[in-house]
């Protein structure tokens, strides 16, 4: 299974063999520099025992999101969009009671604010209002989404990072 070779490597990388620790990192930087990976982040999310695993697996999505989603097809926009939204649901009503998914959740939200900077001008408009919905449906969701609230306006009041356009501010 290479899913459970990934956990291994991930493990490796946070041992104290520091010769193990080099060689995770080498592979792991291969993986993350691979154009295709982020095609198996959900394989990954969905069959990982290693919250670690899974961190680098979301970090991988979004470099994939926030450099390339202007080039990815329409069919794989709308998947991964629809997808880092499902999560971000199920894991933000999970949340209120589980803290392990904790740094899970807040790269979750990252992803999907850097989704939504793409598209809230264009394919996404109602964002705001659906995720205010979505959040009065639970107390986790609604605490998730003050949080997601709070990334996507530190991405528009912050001007000197300058990933986000005047118009889309």
């Amino acid at each position: 299974n290479k899913v459970a070779l990934l956990d291994e490597i991930v493990s490796a990388l946070y041992s104290q063999n520091p010769t193990y620790m080099a060689q995770a990192n080498e592979i792991l930087t291969k993986f993350q520099q691979n154009e295709n990976a982020w095609q198996f982040v959900d394989i990954i999310l969905e069959n990982s025992n290693s919250n670690n695993a899974k961190f680098i697996a979301l970090s991988v999505l979004d470099n994939t999101v926030s450099n390339k989603w202007k080039i990815l097809p329409e069919d794989q926009k709308s998947g991964i969009k629809e997808y880092i939204t499902n999560l971000v649901i199920s894991l933000g009503k999970s949340e209120v009671s589980n803290t392990t998914g904790g740094p899970l959740l807040t790269k979750l939200n990252q992803t999907l604010v850097s989704i939504v900077k793409h598209e809230w001008t264009t394919t996404w408009k109602d964002f705001i209002s659906e995720i205010c919905e979505a959040s009065k449906t639970d107390q986790g969701l609604c605490e998730n989404t003050m949080n997601i609230l709070k990334l996507l306006s530190e991405e528009i009041f912050d001007f000197s990072k300058n990933q986000i356009s005047s118009k889309k501010a």
